[in-house]
């Protein structure tokens, strides 16, 4: 028995991939492509027999697996995937084939939604790949080459198996890829295989007159195919049963066995054998790079673009840095010289200085000028970060857009960073960029200082020099009540530093509810004159401590006014100013006794503690009626004199019985000295007020500084730098933060997902049904609608509802604040209501008619009292400078449109409009503008600033902290009586009423401007924006040039003659069916471009 030969070892082979079309199958497709095998083979013959490829003996092996679903039917499938326009060339002689059974890659039109399959053939294929690989290329048709570009990106990423759920494919990446018809698959399940380019060399190959997969889609499958190449067949070429006889036929197909045999011998193969790889000359493809040069280069590109494309965050860095500095090294001053003083050891206010009360306000007024500045460069530098990383990158738009379908400006929302230290950096801002002026204003305050002072009155030609003289019995009741002898008292008044006023002059300075720097005050009155007994009187204490507090209490400066101490006013004062008197008393007061007749004849005494009215039923007997008259006018201290008692009991005017009066006997009982504190009685002697000397006094106000906020200010700061740094050296990525950046980066690189809806405006695509990709009933061609359209529209309803409730909620709390305000009984008694006494209060000064008592609380308490309007009146801010910024954002947009309004329908077209450049954040390239730094226009940014400005100072004038500290009339400090309060102004706070009223009327009337063209409200949505962004083909340069948008020049028509060389082609819709109601070729498109465009004619379809 003869020995058995071992089997001959069979000779290795490079094997492609074959995939047929939808309701094909491998055996057809191998038909189909029977020309092209040949022609490989004979060529890949010639490079054996030449030794050129020794690792692959065997040749070339094609391999044709039928899809894994079927379809049974007895009919051809022409009427699908033989449709396309370049057919004949692949196919051979339909009458070999049998057409028992289809196969198919997933059921479903390709273009719609319910399109499912292709995700269950992939696991189909990895065991193809298992089973009969390794291949190094593969060769698809239509659906076929959807699915060989699906699996080249998948053999190219370590990682598939994050996006198949499968185990890995363990399989080198493919060396080339040749698809007949690709097109992208539309479904967002799908969206994942094109997010990163392919380096696989790939030859498209399209049909000019294709009528299933126009050439433009399978063009579009080049954006993720750096190494790919478009070859173009015209229908005429070959026919159905051609042999490849035509020349230009042959040609192309020459070209594509060409170019695989030239992939077969340029480079060594990635499984260890011969060669097998793209040559560089060839036309269209990028020689291959080694991995790690490549991705180092890649990284280094992104690091440039980062640190070149973003100076607003380098100079937002800066800016914070200098103005943490300066806050810290105003800080440490502040604590070392408040701690450097005797008894400093608070730790909620400390005093920095303590003087004149101008040195004090000037240093107040200085500092919380400063310290505004560094905390208005820390918000605003914050507020950019905060923006900036709010703001979406590119890819998180994509992704959102084949997810969701939308993607907002930062001015809607703010958008979540993919990274989680942007998150943390986002919320950071947020909490500490909120603009708080208690923390800022609250560091450095002042207190005033309130002195009580004595009040004199003195004949009208004093001067100083001349003697006071008292008689005996007031000289010792003035040394007993003012600790100092006459001539001493004189001697101090003489050497005092005093001020010579007018009447007028002593009305304004001492009708004041707190008067610091005087300590005595003389009236000079020609009503006291030098040959009184008695040539110095007391008029009372002004600005006494115990007037304060109380909720019904004379004014503070009542003396001014004797006849009414609790309606003393300025206004009032000034009124009477030519009349105006004061009450005077004599130091001693005497104890008169009476000696008066009886009807029985005898004579009674009488003394004040002994004083026994009439029985009631005796009140009309005229006896009983005298005696009343005379006990009222002898013991209510207007009688000081006996030379007054004597007039009066001989004035026959005031008694019923004069015999009577004249019998009456009156002497000094006894002497005793009034109270110093105490107002003259309201039927004291007038005198009258010709000017007055006020005595001055050393001031004590103070200049306040808060150890607890200050740290709160530096705590808060140093967050906010910390996250303005982080985003400054770490997270600087481009970012799509203005308009012009959205248009400029739709238009580098259009967004398939949106393509086909130029007339689709923001409320269109908030209110879709479904997904975003396919034909769905918001995606078929639209027409221009007759419609007004307003700046209103801009911000949506939500933005518009936040900013009208909290600016009008501020307007209506201050308007009931105000009413409840002037209802207030000590400021209708002290200084009236009407429109001169309010503002005659001023604003923001302190008043003791103003003073908010009621809220008894601490220094925490009143600080925030005093600053929440400052926090609501920021919130409000907020929400209007967002709808001001969308609708200046809307209006910025319809600007780049050529003008036209869509209200009325004309068949005039508009000349070509002037173009306008993109604003953009980043480096400026071409004929970019830069952009705003506050993102508004200046002619707005400017006047709101301003205007919120004088709003916030308003508001600090209408409600404040008060602080007053209490000295008596001897200069000694009373810390019981000390005002720590909050105050109010009504003229401040109906003047912030004012202002915010006409700034809510201002943002409404700029609401109902008009709209200059027919574009889109696109508003802050990406995906609006996105679908105004398919330019036509050609124009690549748009986002570097001035663009415009608007109906694009068919190449056709002419359109009224605009010039053809720069001129796009009408859309042809060959994705929709008849059933539709359109036809191919008849809808226009509207986009920006850099080319002419016309104006849009309503009621005209676009597309």
């Amino acid at each position: 028995m003869a020995p058995i030969k071992p089997a001959p070892p069979t000779k290795r082979k490079a094997k492609i991939l074959m995939l047929h079309g939808n309701c094909q199958s491998g055996d057809f497709f191998q038909i189909k492509t029977k020309e092209i095998r040949e022609r490989f083979h004979e060529a890949l013959s010639s490079s054996l027999s030449k030794g050129q490829n020794p690792s692959f003996p065997g040749g070339v092996e094609f391999v044709y697996p039928d899809a894994p679903f079927t379809i049974p039917d007895n009919r051809p499938v022409d009427d699908v995937e033989n449709n396309h326009s370049f057919d004949s060339l692949i196919r051979g002689s339909y009458n070999d084939h049998n057409y028992s059974e289809s196969h198919i890659w997933g059921y479903g039109d390709i273009h719609e939604v319910n399109f499912i399959g292709p995700e269950s053939s992939i696991p189909f294929l990895r065991d193809v790949i298992r089973s009969d690989g390794p291949f190094i290329g593969v060769i698809g048709f239509s659906l076929g080459a959807c699915l060989a570009i699906i699996l080249t990106t998948l053999l190219e990423r370590e990682n598939n198996n994050q996006l198949t759920g499968l185990p890995k494919f363990h399989h080198p990446p493919l060396q080339f890829t040749v698809c007949f018809s690709g097109f992208r698959l539309s479904h967002p399940t799908y969206e994942a295989y094109y997010t990163h380019p392919i380096q696989t060399p790939i030859l498209h190959i399209a049909g000019n007159y294709d009528t299933m997969i126009p050439p433009a889609e399978t063009e579009d499958l080049l954006e993720i195919c750096p190494n790919g190449k478009l070859v173009c067949f015209d229908d005429e070429m070959l026919g159905p049963d051609s042999d490849m006889s035509q020349p230009d036929a042959s040609g192309r197909l020459k070209d594509l066995v060409s170019w695989l045999t030239g992939l077969w011998n340029s480079r060594p193969h990635r499984y260890g054998g011969n060669v097998l790889g793209r040559p560089s000359s060839a036309e269209g493809i990028i020689e291959r790079k080694p991995v790690a040069d490549r991705d180092r280069k890649r990284h280094s590109a992104k690091r440039k673009e980062r640190l070149e494309s973003i100076p607003g965050i380098k100079v937002c860095a800066i800016a914070a840095s200098v103005a943490f500095l300066v806050n810290s090294v105003l800080a440490i001053t502040a604590f070392s010289i408040s701690y450097s003083r005797p008894g400093a050891d608070g730790s909620l206010l400390v005093a920095l200085y303590e003087g004149s009360c101008s040195v004090s306000k000037n240093w107040s007024t200085w500092l919380h000028l400063l310290i505004n500045i560094l905390g208005t460069v820390i918000l605003s530098s914050g507020n950019y970060c905060a923006q900036f990383l709010a703001a979406p990158k590119r890819d998180d738009v994509d992704r959102s857009h084949v997810a969701e379908g939308n993607m907002g400006h930062p001015i809607d929302n703010y958008i979540p960073n993919a990274l989680l230290v942007g998150l943390s950096v986002l919320e950071c801002l947020m909490a500490a960029n909120a603009r708080d002026p208690s923390r800022y204003n609250s560091v450095i305050l002042t207190s005033k200082s309130s002195n009580a002072y004595n009040i004199f009155i003195a004949p009208a030609h004093y001067d100083g020099n001349r003697p006071l003289t008292l008689s005996q019995n007031s000289s010792s009741c003035f040394e007993s009540q003012m600790a100092e002898t006459l001539g001493s008292f004189y001697s101090d008044l003489r050497n005092a530093n005093f001020r010579v006023l007018t009447k007028e002059q002593c009305a304004n300075t001492f009708s004041a509810s707190y008067l610091p720097g005087y300590g005595q005050l003389v009236i000079l009155s020609s009503n006291l004159t030098w040959e009184d007994q008695d040539t110095i009187l007391s008029a009372g204490i002004g600005n006494a401590v115990d007037t304060y507090g109380a909720l019904r209490s004379p004014a503070p400066y009542g003396w001014m006014c004797p006849d009414n101490f609790f309606s003393c006013s300025k206004t009032r004062l000034s009124s009477n100013l030519v009349d105006w008197k004061v009450a005077g008393a004599q130091w001693s007061k005497t104890i008169w006794s009476l000696t008066v007749p009886s009807t029985n004849g005898t004579f009674l005494d009488y003394v004040k503690n002994s004083l026994r009215r009439c029985p009631l039923d005796d009140v009309k007997d005229p006896l009983c009626i005298d005696l009343n008259t005379l006990f009222r006018f002898v013991w209510s201290g207007t009688p000081v004199t006996a030379e007054d008692i004597r007039s009066y009991l001989h004035n026959s005017d005031n008694w019923e019985n004069i015999t009577w009066a004249r019998e009456v006997e009156f002497h000094e009982a006894e002497n005793y000295c009034d109270k110093i504190g105490e107002s003259p009685s309201a039927l004291a002697r007038r005198y009258t007020v010709d000017g007055c000397l006020g005595v001055q006094v050393e001031e004590h106000c103070q200049l306040l500084f808060s150890p607890l906020f200050s740290l709160i200010v530096l705590i808060c700061t140093m967050i906010k730098l910390a996250c303005i740094l982080i985003v400054a050296f770490y997270d600087r990525v481009p970012r799509l933060l203005t308009i012009g950046d959205a248009i400029a980066s739709f238009l580098a690189e259009p967004d398939r997902v949106t393509e086909g809806r130029c007339l689709a405006s923001k409320a269109d695509w908030k209110r879709r049904l479904g997904p975003w990709n396919g034909t769905s009933q918001h995606t078929l061609p639209r027409k221009l609608q007759r419609q007004t359209r307003r700046w209103w529209k801009g911000p949506s309803l939500i933005q518009w509802t936040m900013t009208l409730l909290s600016c009008t909620g501020c307007i209506i709390c201050a308007g009931v604040l105000l009413n409840q305000g002037l209802s207030d009984s000590k400021l209708v008694d002290y200084s009236g209501t009407s429109v001169s006494a309010l503002w005659n209060l001023g604003l923001g000064n302190l008043n003791a008619s103003t003073m908010i008592f009621r809220i008894n609380t601490t220094l925490l308490g009143n600080v925030l009292v005093a600053n929440m309007p400052q926090i609501l009146i920021s919130i409000s801010y907020f929400h209007y400078n967002t709808v001001l910024t969308a609708m200046l954002m809307a209006a910025e947009y319809d600007g780049y449109a050529v003008t036209g309004s869509c209200d009325k329908v004309t068949s005039e077209k508009r000349h070509f409009a002037p173009k306008k450049a993109l604003r953009v954040s980043g480096k400026l390239q071409g004929a970019q503008r830069s952009t705003y730094f506050l993102s508004l226009p200046y002619r707005y940014s400017i006047p709101l600033m301003v205007s919120y400005a004088v709003l916030h100072w308003l508001v600090s004038q209408s409600i404040f902290y008060v602080k007053v500290l209490m000295y008596d009339a001897a200069q000694n400090r009373v810390p019981s009586a000390d005002v720590d309060a909050c105050g109010w102004s009504p003229m401040a706070l109906i003047l912030s009423i004012a202002v915010g009223s006409l700034m809510v009327l201002a943002l409404i009337a700029l609401g109902l401007r008009k709209f200059r063209s027919c574009i889109p409200l696109a508003g802050s949505c990406s995906a609006a924006i996105s679908a105004a962004c398919h330019p036509p083909r050609g124009d690549s340069s748009a986002p570097l040039e001035a663009i415009i948008w608007g109906e694009i020049v068919s190449s056709e028509s002419g359109a009224d003659g605009a010039s053809s060389a720069n001129t796009g082609t009408t859309v042809q819709v060959c994705r929709m069916s008849s059933d539709n109601g359109y036809q191919r070729g008849r809808f226009g498109h509207c986009s920006f471009t850099s080319w002419d465009v016309v104006r849009p004619s309503v009621g005209q379809a676009y597309i």
